[in-house]
């Protein structure tokens, strides 16, 4: 059974607990063996051996996050690591390696809204047949780097206007995942997407 890391935050969350993410683990639980920590400040590279999988739902980088834990996460990734990071994951304030290695940054976004979701590739493993879904969420909005290669596979629409929703990264020998929806746990308990995060791991697993 593949090993998956969970990063986040519980009681030092700033708008993304962890306890939002909890129904989408249970789910998990049947396919993967969950180790869920809050002390990503204090990750190692000893601490990530035997770690297949690191689903990234960090909250509070901005007060808990540092240099060190940066490089970890980083040299993982570029040395054949896999990440799959969720929603606020990519709010990566001063960890700027890492957050190109995301290949955009968080520009903000609108209130949240019923968000209409669709597959941008008919033949990518996480979306292949999917059909479009609709679910209530924070829209992120973001802007992507120049030099920094990213597949975009979904998007969302709101209001007749679309903006990407996730996308896959070529790093290094190493694999990652951004998926945007993943506010509260209205978004976790939605069947599409408990199953567009497990063939998202699945994908990175391969």
């Amino acid at each position: 059974m593949s090993k998956i890391l969970l990063l986040g935050d519980r009681s030092k969350a700033r708008y993304h607990s962890l306890d939002e993410i909890d129904p989408l683990i249970n789910v998990l639980e049947k396919y993967y063996e969950i180790v869920v920590s809050e002390d990503y400040s204090e990750i190692t590279k000893d601490s990530l051996e035997g770690i297949d999988l690191i689903l990234n739902y960090i909250d509070n980088w901005q007060d808990l996050g540092n240099e060190k834990a940066e490089g970890v996460l980083c040299d993982y990734l570029l040395e054949g690591g896999r990440i799959l990071t969720i929603h606020s994951g990519i709010i990566l304030t001063s960890a700027t390696r890492l957050l190109a290695l995301h290949g955009a940054s968080f520009n903000g976004h609108a209130e949240y809204d019923l968000l209409t979701f669709k597959r941008l590739d008919d033949n990518h493993y996480i979306t292949k047949d999917m059909d479009s879904f609709s679910v209530y969420d924070e829209p992120y909005e973001f802007e992507f780097m120049s030099n920094r290669k990213v597949e975009i596979i979904m998007e969302f629409e709101l209001n007749g206007k679309t903006y990407p929703a996730a996308w896959t990264v070529d790093e290094g020998s190493g694999k990652l995942v951004y998926l945007a929806f993943g506010h509260d746990r209205k978004t976790f308990v939605e069947k599409p997407v408990q199953e567009i995060i497990k063939r998202s791991i699945d994908w990175l697993l391969q």
